[in-house]
């Protein structure tokens, strides 16, 4: 159907060995992804700490939609990227985070004087 056919058994064993090898590591991806959870907690500065203990400042180029929260934070001097899908959070909470993030940016973005 996909593969040419072949009547040499190494080819087929070799193809239903790399079939089994791509669908092991998708299971073991889903089961991490189920495994996986990322806690912190975030003031309207824009100033947050993970779980770890670790603090960290939103930066300015964090986007906010209905679907997705991108937030670019520091970590001491390391960037990361946390993506929050709107499905991750019940509604109450997303909505909240998504003010969160642009109260941050929008402080970030005026002069200190007029915030």
């Amino acid at each position: 159907m996909f593969w040419p056919q072949s009547d040499n058994f190494a080819l087929s064993l070799l193809k239903y060995l790399f079939i089994a090898l791509v669908c092991i590591f998708l299971l073991s991806q889903l089961w991490r992804l189920q495994q996986w959870r990322l806690d912190f907690v975030l003031s309207d500065k824009g100033e947050g700490r993970l779980a770890t203990g670790e603090h960290f400042k939103v930066l300015k180029r964090t986007w906010v939609t209905p679907f997705v929260c991108l937030m670019y934070i520091e970590v001491g001097t390391q960037l990361r990227l946390l993506m929050v899908w709107a499905d991750m959070l019940d509604d109450t909470d997303y909505r909240h985070l998504c003010r969160l993030l642009l109260r941050a940016k929008i402080k970030q973005t005026k002069p200190h004087n007029e915030v």
